[in-house]
């Protein structure tokens, strides 16, 4: 499935702004709108936790950031490091088949 693809199943989750508004309940789902985050971020970029924070903020319409920053963590999507942490791309595609999902 592509980006696009989870874009147009999940239409229902984004604002005319497209900010997403609400957080899904299901886990597939949620995987899918942490994918969505994570196709944005910048692969070369490493990010203090106020970077990804605000960055987070900025893709949604609600105030729990918390949330997908730690999908995008849980998910594979990120990696943390460090006392003062560090946030960076690890893949775009992690392996999510234990969600039923492939990104393509």
């Amino acid at each position: 499935m592509t980006i696009e693809e989870m874009k147009k199943e999940l239409k229902c989750f984004f604002d005319n702004d497209g900010k997403i508004f609400q957080m899904p309940t299901k886990p597939k789902k949620e995987v899918m709108i942490t994918a969505i985050v994570a196709d944005k971020i910048d692969p070369d970029k490493i990010y203090a936790e106020k970077e990804i924070n605000e960055f987070i903020l900025d893709q949604i319409d609600f105030e729990d950031y918390c949330t997908i920053r730690r999908n995008l963590i849980d998910f594979g999507f990120m990696t943390r490091e460090g006392d003062r942490p560090q946030y960076r791309l690890a893949t775009k595609t992690p392996d999510l088949t234990a969600y039923g999902l492939v990104i393509d």
